[in-house]
């Protein structure tokens, strides 16, 4: 499992299946994305956009207990390609917030 910043860019080999994690509540994925103390995460999607759809995502999901994290797991892809991931969540707030952090993913062979 990788823990992502947003923003950044990974390589992924085409025929890895690897699980990536936002980690919400601690400001690793940028200052300005973080949650507030005892604020959690009520839903949570990712997409994938790229020039062709070859890489999938599967096992996507609000990490529990503590619901102020989420992660996915992303399989194949095409060399040479950049895909940009996003991850949508809405929060658990009086008034639900709802933010996106992206990363992106250049496949290629390792």
């Amino acid at each position: 499992m990788r823990v992502i910043r947003a923003g950044g860019t990974v390589i992924k080999d085409p025929d890895a299946e690897e699980v990536f994690q936002f980690d919400w509540g601690t400001g690793t994925i940028g200052p300005e994305q973080h949650l507030a103390p005892g604020v959690l995460i009520a839903t949570s999607l990712f997409f994938i956009i790229g020039v062709d759809s070859l890489m999938t995502k599967d096992n996507e999901g609000i990490v529990m207990p503590q619901a102020r994290a989420t992660q996915l797991r992303l399989k194949a892809g095409t060399e040479l390609v950049k895909y940009k991931v996003t991850n949508r969540i809405v929060t658990n707030e009086p008034i639900p917030q709802t933010k996106d952090v992206s990363f992106y993913v250049l496949i290629r062979q390792r």
